[in-house]
């Protein structure tokens, strides 16, 4: 149970939530027909490159020279860090792709992951909230985000998303990450954030 618990929360990484959920809209009509094949493969490379790889190349030096005490990034302290790192990573990638979003919704959408590790760095200083499940939330946005403004019927994928992050959320609390207030707490701080594109655009 704890190998899969661990599993869980390796899979669904906060790092890789940007772009799963970038992997998701380029994939739904119409930016699955906007979009050539080659330039789903540059955005999503550079996706990875700036919000998985620089940002664990940071994690792997500061563990190695014992700036971070574990993996999971127990003490509050060194998470500071670690948002830092994310916010101008995922800061550069957002203006590296620029010229791909054409779309004022797409722009929105990539701002999800920026605003929220901006707002669980603030939150961070006081108490350790859960940037799993805040990513999860962040999924779960996108999805519903997606049926919302491009009319795609996601039948299967959104009860899916909604398995995933209980499941991920559940793994958390069973490896004994998080406590459930700052599991819940981060799923609806994620959430929030995600679906902040569907409440700009409805006030426009």
């Amino acid at each position: 149970m704890k190998g899969l618990a661990k599993f869980l929360s390796a899979l669904f990484h906060p790092l890789l939530i940007a772009f799963y959920s970038v992997l998701i809209y380029i994939n739904i009509k119409p930016f699955s027909r906007i979009y050539s094949a080659w330039d789903k493969t540059v955005i999503l490379l550079i996706v990875l490159l700036f919000t998985l790889i620089v940002p664990l190349e940071i994690f792997w030096i500061g563990y190695k020279n014992g700036q971070i005490s574990d993996s999971n990034v127990s003490k509050k302290e060194q998470r500071t860090v670690i948002y830092i790192v994310c916010l101008l990573s995922y800061t550069i990638c957002l203006l590296s792709v620029k010229r791909f979003l054409f779309m004022y919704f797409f722009m929105y959408l990539f701002l999800c992951p920026v605003l929220s590790i901006i707002f669980l760095m603030i939150i961070n200083i006081w108490w350790k909230i859960s940037a799993h499940a805040c990513g999860m939330g962040i999924l779960c946005g996108v999805v519903f985000s997606s049926a919302v403004f491009m009319h795609a019927t996601p039948v299967l994928l959104f009860p899916a998303v909604i398995l995933i992050a209980g499941a991920v959320m559940t793994a958390r609390l069973y490896l004994q990450a998080h406590t459930l207030s700052q599991v819940v707490a981060g799923f609806f701080v994620g959430l929030m954030f995600s679906l902040l594109p569907l409440i700009l655009m409805n006030n426009e």
